[in-house]
């Protein structure tokens, strides 16, 4: 089943069965999951095909492996190249982007709503006992104590488990659901973005540490003084979720959402929803209660992650290109596609930016977004006559897209963005789109649900093509077993008792194969060296400070999408020493 590697006699038979292949299956094996650890390694490299698996040191041939994989006209499947090709780039050798094929890609474009895990994939259509070599080798792993560091290079168990894993990915490879998401209109771009990722994860992103660890300490304290002040004043500690409930109930506050066994939550949107009509010592208390979780949480989640997580100053976030099923990335380690967002009426979220700095000193931060590209589609696949005409008059005149919708709603020229209707339009738009009901939105909006009623049928009546549409993305799912499909080929499933977020998954979906387009556009122009990671709809960019203006027109030029009927316009920022000045 599979063969060590280890003299030079099996060094030329390996050479020589290269030799026959058409593709090659190619993994590792590591001393952990960060290939930005210090420590981190390769312990051992394997080769195969749908029989045969070659297992090899991963220290000792790393000089062949590099010429061999360079030198190899075939496709090299890998199940997740993201991981495999920088663990590999860490002990210098380099696998050609352009020879790879990745099966872990390929399965979550055929089956986005499935778990596309190896092991996983290859139990349910290869065969059943698929994670048994997985099993045996990790009950040796616990009777001795091992790990994934420390187990013995020559243990039969770990080596059959690694030779395995190359013969399950060569089967997949072969797999009729997996060919056909390697026939995915999208799978070349995806391959491309992956490429680009990977790049931009090596990159890295620059963290001003003292800035991160002083402002981390700054929020402990202040957190740690608000309990302090409400235990003095009132007499009970602000952690405890009972004390705290008990509190606000003898106050007459009203705790309408309720945990499984009836008892009041005091979670944050329950807090939020609370407040609205808390006054007085309710309301001061409340306050300090969404205060000190708000400071506690940016101080955890993010500035102590810039700094523990950074090596030399640098954080090398994964960036999972396929996370979500509709297609969309998401960045983990640190968590950057949940930052929060930076508004007026929330400072402390700019402070998560302004942690970030760029890479070299004489660099500046550039930063380049989507402007509300989600209700640009929207618009565009509706063909919605009024919203294109309200994008078309927001555009042309640099104005507002919710000031030009309420003056369509409301039948008056003369609103203006002060108008408190505006909140509430944006509201309607972004809660449909996200698949909302009218109580979640009067909930974001903090009005009754009369109000946003009202406000939302003023908004349909007058902007009937969205709704219409909405019915269509629902029908196109019903119809088609669950599944919709984005203009550019892409499919995604639809929870089947979900049908009315058809519209959602659809929107997303096609944003991020937007998104992605453009990503490559950009690595074609030659960008990717300045690109630093990519945020929702937003490219961070790290830019000589001499080469400004010239890389800065080149992303005005390319980033833009102009294949709608309501363009999506993207206008990079000017140079600045920091991501929270970049708006």
């Amino acid at each position: 089943m599979y063969r060590y590697v280890d003299t030079l006699d099996d060094i030329l038979d390996l050479r020589e069965w290269f030799g026959r292949q058409p593709y090659i299956a190619l993994d590792t094996e590591t001393t952990g999951v960060n290939v930005f650890d210090k420590d981190f390694h390769v312990r051992l490299i394997q080769f195969g095909n749908k029989n045969d698996a070659w297992v090899m040191h991963g220290e000792r041939w790393t000089g062949f492996v590099d010429d061999i994989l360079r030198d190899f006209q075939g496709r090299i499947v890998i199940h997740n190249s993201a991981f495999d090709v920088a663990a590999l780039a860490s002990s210098n050798i380099t696998v050609p982007w352009e020879k790879i094929d990745d099966t872990l890609i390929a399965m979550r474009l055929a089956e986005p709503q499935r778990n596309a895990g190896l092991k996983d994939v290859a139990g349910r259509l290869i065969s059943s006992t698929a994670a048994n070599s997985q099993q045996e080798l990790h009950t040796a792993m616990k009777k001795y104590k091992w790990g994934w560091d420390t187990v013995p290079h020559d243990l039969p168990e770990y080596r059959f488990y690694a030779g395995m894993d190359v013969i399950l990915t060569s089967r997949l490879y072969e797999h009729k659901i997996c060919r056909r998401g390697l026939a995915s209109p999208v799978y070349e771009m995806e391959m491309d973005v992956r490429a680009i990722c990977s790049a931009m994860e090596h990159g890295g992103m620059r963290v001003d540490i003292p800035f991160a660890q002083g402002t981390a300490d700054r929020f402990r304290q202040e957190a740690y003084n608000l309990s302090q002040q409400i235990q003095n004043e009132q007499g009970f500690s602000i952690s405890s979720g009972p004390q705290l409930a008990k509190w606000l109930l003898e106050r007459g506050v009203k705790l309408s959402v309720l945990t499984g066994g009836g008892s009041p939550l005091v979670s944050k949107d329950a807090l939020e929803v609370a407040r609205y009509s808390a006054t007085g010592e309710a309301a001061y208390v409340m306050d300090a209660v969404l205060r000190s979780r708000r400071i506690t949480k940016l101080a955890g989640s993010y500035f102590d992650n810039f700094v523990n997580m950074s090596t030399d100053g640098l954080l090398h976030p994964q960036i999972q290109t396929l996370q979500a099923r509709t297609g969309r990335m998401s960045i983990t380690n640190p968590a950057m596609q949940t930052l929060p967002r930076v508004s007026e009426d929330d400072p402390d979220a700019k402070l998560v930016r302004q942690a970030i700095i760029p890479r070299e000193d004489n660099h500046l931060i550039v930063s380049s977004d989507f402007s509300q590209i989600e209700l640009r589609i929207i618009a565009s696949l509706s063909e919605d006559p009024a919203l294109i005409a309200a994008f078309r008059e927001a555009d042309e005149t640099e104005g507002d897209i919710f000031v030009s919708a309420m003056r369509l709603v409301y039948n008056d020229p003369t609103l203006t963005k002060s108008d408190n209707r505006r909140a509430l339009i944006k509201n309607t738009f972004y809660g449909s789109a996200y698949g909302a009901g009218i109580s979640k939105m009067a909930q974001t909006a903090k009005v009754s649900v009369e109000d946003m009623r009202s406000v939302a049928d003023a908004v349909f009546g007058r902007f009937a093509g969205m709704r219409r549409y909405m019915k269509v993305c629902e029908k196109e799912s019903i119809d088609n077993d669950n599944w919709i499909t984005t203009p550019m080929g892409r499919r995604i499933w639809v929870d089947p008792d979900r049908s009315y977020k058809a519209l959602n998954s659809k929107v997303q979906s096609f944003a991020g194969d937007i998104f992605k387009t453009t990503m490559v556009n950009l690595a074609h122009a030659g960008l990717t060296d300045y690109m630093v990671c990519p945020v929702h709809d937003e490219v961070v960019f790290s830019i000589p400070e001499s080469e400004i203006e010239e890389v800065s027109h080149v992303i005005s030029e390319v980033m833009p999408y102009n294949n709608l009927l309501v363009s999506v316009p993207a206008d990079p920022s000017p140079g600045v020493k920091d991501w929270s000045l970049a708006k």
